[in-house]
């Protein structure tokens, strides 16, 4: 497996166990690692996975700050929604389509 896979894999579940601890902040400086990490890897085609990452971030502390009764089943689709992006950072090249319905059904779920 290529080393910057294996890195921004390795940082995707750190961001994972930051999720579940509420660590929101640590998610999004681990957003801008992944990023930084595949740009020097040229791996350009998967530099959206860490873009994602951040608005997950954001988005759960918006929710923490507005309507924190829903927090913990928010975090847990989430998570889930997270170790899917993590799967998709072991394909070569990331289909576009592919990566934009797991945010949408991210989104849907978690404004249900």
């Amino acid at each position: 497996m290529d080393v910057i896979i294996e890195i921004a894999n390795q940082d995707m579940a750190t961001a994972i166990e930051a999720l579940k601890k509420d660590e929101f902040d640590l998610i999004n400086i681990i957003g801008n690692r992944i990023a930084t990490d595949l740009m020097i890897g040229n791996k350009n085609d998967l530099i959206m996975v860490s873009s994602i990452l951040k608005e997950v971030s954001s988005e759960l502390e918006r929710i923490r700050a507005v309507d924190e009764k829903n927090l913990p089943k928010c975090k847990e689709i989430g998570r889930k929604f997270l170790e899917e992006l993590q799967s998709l950072l072991y394909k070569d090249q990331i289909e576009k389509n592919e990566l934009w319905e797991k945010y949408l059904k991210y989104e849907s779920d978690i404004r249900k």
